[in-house]
């Protein structure tokens, strides 16, 4: 229950309440066809269609970038490794407040999981 609560406390202090503004794509990233999922939980795959919606669109790669590296990134990522989608964390477009945290996650924890790499690396592989 106390998850539950912080993670609400958490959007509700970013302004990320579903139906509001704040929550709304920037036009340079959505388009009017493009499928949004909400998130009901800290990580992407509970309570929601995610991983149904996933397979039936052949999607086998995911990219995690975000906040909360100790929170969501690390969530999501547990849950797409079990259910075996092949996984990239750009660890610096990734945040945590701990700092420390972060580094560890990205640098012993996700890299059996995920491809950890940076943002232009991720994109120099991407055209090369």
């Amino acid at each position: 229950m106390m998850s539950k609560l912080r993670f609400a406390k958490i959007l509700s202090g970013l302004g990320a309440v579903k139906g509001t503004p704040s929550a709304e794509f920037h036009g340079d990233i959505f388009h009017p066809d493009d499928l949004v999922i909400y998130k009901q939980r800290v990580g992407a795959f509970s309570d929601n269609h995610l991983e149904l919606v996933l397979r039936s669109r052949g999607i086998k790669h995911l990219v995690f970038f975000g906040i909360a590296t100790s929170g969501i990134v690390l969530s999501t990522l547990r849950r797409a490794f079990d259910l075996d989608f092949r996984s990239v964390v750009l660890k610096d477009a990734c945040f945590d407040a701990d700092q420390e945290v972060h580094r560890v996650l990205t640098e012993k924890v996700f890299p059996p999981q995920a491809w950890v790499v940076a943002t232009d690396e991720f994109i120099a592989a991407q055209k090369g």
